[in-house]
């Protein structure tokens, strides 16, 4: 078994998955069975599955990110730069400082490079539209707005999909909204696609070439089902 990756596809799209089938290891059968998708760039997509449906191995498959002993084939097409940003936006954010020494701190280590973000280009509009201080700690933020900053900090580094694993999961409706329409400005203004994982139905609204992904678990030999629709307007 083998995948092929390719760092260059369709211009019309940031990702394509082709005929992918993947396994945990040799003696197991398969989880995914020549799955295909296209995710169109500058658009939202959402995965959407119960709970051990394949969400989070998803995408860990679209990072790359093999286990020893696990077993693809198939050919997976990214075009540009990749980065997820973890559920636990603590892991990102220094929360006793402020948004200001949190985006300075996203220039060091795995930040090395700055995108045009970081010269102020587009943060006044995020920063002004949803009510983020800048010399107030973070700590002190509502939870969509700490997820806010851990994407505002991601985005430090040239991205051109942004993989988000369920950012809502620990937000109130409010909160979740306010993410949501952040998620949709950052689409449409910066040029980035966005994937990320969605438990909630109502959560799901089209931005751009926007699409879901539905994954289910066939009760009888256990493979994931993956089925992708376009989402159209409301």
């Amino acid at each position: 078994m083998f995948i092929a990756i390719s760092w260059g596809c369709n211009m019309e799209n940031s990702l394509i998955i082709e005929n992918v089938s993947f396994k945990f290891s040799k003696e197991k059968s398969f989880f995914f069975k020549d799955v295909s998708l296209r995710f169109s760039m500058s658009a939202l997509h959402y995965i959407v599955g119960d709970n051990g449906s394949g969400k989070s191995t998803l995408l860990r498959l679209i990072l790359n990110q093999l286990s020893p002993g696990e077993l693809l084939e198939g050919t997976i097409h990214r075009k540009g730069l990749i980065h997820l940003v973890a559920q636990n936006y603590n892991q990102m954010v220094a929360p006793s400082f402020s948004f200001e020494k949190n985006i300075s701190f996203a220039k060091f280590g795995k930040y090395p490079r700055l995108s045009p973000l970081s010269n102020m280009q587009m943060m006044p509009h995020f920063v002004e539209k949803f009510n983020i201080a800048l010399n107030r700690p973070v700590d002190s933020f509502s939870g969509g707005q700490k997820q806010i900053v851990a994407i505002l900090m991601a985005l430090q580094k040239p991205i051109d999909i942004l993989l988000l694993d369920e950012p809502t999961a620990a937000l109130d409706k409010d909160n979740t909204s306010l993410l949501l329409n952040f998620l949709n400005d950052l689409v449409q203004e910066m040029n980035v696609t966005v994937i990320m994982i969605c438990h909630q139905q109502s959560h799901i609204k089209r931005c751009g070439k926007s699409s879901c992904v539905y994954l289910n678990v066939d009760k009888d030999n256990e493979l994931r089902s993956v089925k992708q629709y376009e989402l159209c307007d409301s």
